[in-house]
């Protein structure tokens, strides 16, 4: 827990702060110890660097602290087992779909064109309180919105898609936002907050789920007079959902609604407003003012906003690109399309229910040129706005990026790497290889014995092989006087191994050129090129012909290098007409395994016409540990 949110904890039945006892910690944060105020009537465990509001003691006896690391053990477990559990889940494509799509659909997105209304009452370092945190991603989400703010999210317990444990790994302390926090604490309860103590209170999927007593008049009472509250997503009598499908929660009427906030803001300079769900979503991106109690919707969005003129949010030029699950991904015909069939049928039994979202996903196939494939496999592996603007020409790559937007095939946000790697957990991206792949690629080939490539003579050379392969190239590089960030240049046409020596070097930190015709002005002092009748001078040959003086000679007399650790992969780079292309081989090999379960089923052909592709078909090789050929 950070220590900043001592400032807004109040205990809930004696109104008083609370004093930390802290038992482990530092000086911004608390790992482990307790809570206790001036009534004594419980006691609140800090473990794994969280308030757990939903496990309180009785007495300060519990809370020694050999008794609260048993509780984290317990609640928590370890991160083997999470990740055991993460991959099972993976392997049998299980998912919730409300936390894969959850990023994209109406019911979060209509939020977007309030905040300029927000924004003015938001005070630098003040706080936000995220009142229903089911998934992990609206604290994430409202902590990269606000970076100038605090947030601290609730969850209920240990229950839904991520209970203690997807907490604790997923957002535990040094990989959530440094300006987020989160608190267990149930919102059926009085909340443990000062009154006043927020600027803004953002309760997605709540104020329909839970009781207007104590919830609504807890939210109220804990955010300042002058402050905002955003209920997102609240379920409306005014309509049912045509096909219909059940919804839960308490159903009331938007003049119901209307009603109540006449009551609460009068007097005050605040204004309360039922907008309906999908003409937020649609609208401009700030919206007007208007209330629409009345709407013809199902869903709608409850706001109380402060009298102000509303602030543009800053460019969004420090984001992250979230690639949309509901999309399957052709690499043969170079097309992206949503469809409805993934994740056995999930797709399209949550389009049913979301139709405004369903009417923005385009109808035709998305056409994916090269800029659009390398854009696509780096934004899957986690690359933000800048190193992807630094994969290729900046203006060219900004065209891509903001089409492929637009077309919902990614979805630019302003979040850290913990909530990109949270939402492709949730979407089943198989986000645990992701992110091993980039660090080390080949050495995840270690164990496999599935055959990958076949050498013209007819030689397998299987997963192990391959590693093996890589080993021996980086002492080779290091014989010959090749450090990590040096260059090299390979020519390797359509033939496999010379693309497995690029890929290997760049997997220990070598910058890599991909050559055409052995067409290359760079000064280095490596030059890689297939056999052949005359090798250029200064080019050094493959060598599977068994001639001396070639790679593969000079890789047989060495002995296994081991899998020694480097700086981490290097780039390769190589045209793309119009321009030059450069791949950090760690973000496009971690794309490749986070859109393993989004690509149609493929021969994987090196075709020898189109460098990037050939990279791209590669990396899937290795990836998948799929055959490859060579036409």
């Amino acid at each position: 827990m950070q220590r900043s949110t001592l400032s807004v904890l109040a205990c809930p039945c004696c109104r008083e702060a609370y004093e930390a006892i802290d038992q482990v910690g530092s000086d911004e944060q608390i790992e482990q110890g307790f809570l206790r105020c001036s009534c004594r009537t419980t006691v609140i465990p800090i473990v794994a660097g969280f308030a757990m509001f939903a496990e309180s003691l009785l007495h300060e006896s519990q809370a020694h602290p050999e008794a609260l690391a048993q509780m984290a053990h317990r609640l928590f477990g370890t991160a083997q087992e999470y990740d055991d559990y993460v991959r099972d889940k993976q392997a049998r494509n299980v998912i919730e779909s409300y936390a894969a799509f959850q990023p994209f659909n109406e019911s979060g997105r209509a939020v977007e064109p309030l905040l300029p209304h927000v924004r003015p009452v938001l005070r630098a370092d003040g706080f936000i309180l995220d009142a229903w945190c089911r998934t992990g991603w609206s604290g994430e989400w409202l902590a990269g919105q606000f970076p100038s703010q605090r947030v601290v999210s609730l969850w209920e317990g240990d229950s839904s898609v991520l209970g203690y444990r997807g907490f604790r790994h997923l957002l535990g302390s040094g990989r959530r936002a440094a300006n987020l926090d989160i608190v267990f604490c149930h919102p059926q309860q009085p909340l443990p907050f000062r009154s006043e103590a927020f600027d803004l209170l953002h309760a997605h999927d709540a104020l329909h789920r839970f009781a207007g007593y104590p919830f609504a008049n807890e939210c109220l009472r804990i955010v300042r007079a002058d402050g905002a509250l955003l209920f997102p997503h609240v379920h409306l009598a005014n309509s049912e959902p045509e096909p219909f499908f059940e919804r839960g929660g308490t159903k009331l009427h938007g003049r119901e609604y209307r009603a109540w906030l006449d009551d609460i803001t009068a007097g005050s300079s605040r204004r309360g407003f039922v907008f309906s769900e999908t003409v937020l979503f649609d609208g401009p991106r700030t919206a007007e003012l208007r209330d629409d109690c009345l709407t013809p919707h199902y869903n709608g969005l409850i706001a109380i906003l402060p009298a102000a003129r509303p602030v543009s949010a800053p460019p969004l030029t420090d984001c992250r690109f979230i690639v949309n699950p509901m999309f399957r991904l052709s690499m043969t015909r170079s097309a992206a399309k949503p469809s409805s069939g993934l994740y056995d049928g999930a797709v399209e039994h949550y389009l049913v229910r979301h139709p405004a979202y369903q009417a923005r996903l385009p109808q035709a196939p998305v056409a994916l040129d090269e800029i659009s494939l390398l854009a696509l496999h780096l934004a899957a592996g986690g690359a933000d706005r800048s190193q992807l603007l630094a994969a290729a020409d900046e203006p060219r790559m900004s065209v891509v990026l903001d089409r492929l937007s637009a077309a919902e095939l990614l979805l630019p946000v302003r979040v850290g790497a913990a909530a990109h790697y949270l939402q492709r957990v949730h979407a089943n991206q198989n986000a645990a290889e992701s992110e091993a792949m980039r660090t080390r690629c080949l050495s995840a080939l270690n164990g496999s014995d599935a055959v990958i490539v076949t050498l013209s003579d007819g030689t397998p050379l299987n997963g192990k092989d391959i590693a093996g392969f890589a080993r021996r190239l980086r002492g080779y590089l290091a014989n010959v006087g090749i450090a990590e960030s040096d260059w090299i240049v390979v020519c390797p046409a359509a033939h496999p191994l010379l693309w497995l020596a690029a890929i290997a070097a760049a997997d220990a930190g070598i910058h890599v050129e991909i050559a055409d015709r052995m067409a290359s002005s760079r000064s280095v002092n490596l030059r890689l090129c297939a056999d052949g009748e005359r090798v250029p001078q200064g080019w050094t040959a493959l060598g599977l012909n068994g001639d001396s003086g070639t790679l593969l000679s000079a890789l047989n007399e060495l002995s296994d290098a081991g899998d020694g650790a480097g700086a981490g992969p290097g780039l390769i780079e190589m045209a793309a007409a119009p321009g030059r292309i450069r791949c950090p081989l760690g973000l496009t090999a971690a794309g490749c395994a986070a859109l393993r379960s989004h690509r149609e089923p493929q021969l994987l052909l090196l075709g020898g016409s189109s460098p990037l592709r050939d990279f791209l078909t590669v990396l899937t090789a290795l990836v998948d540990r799929q055959p490859l050929h060579s036409v």
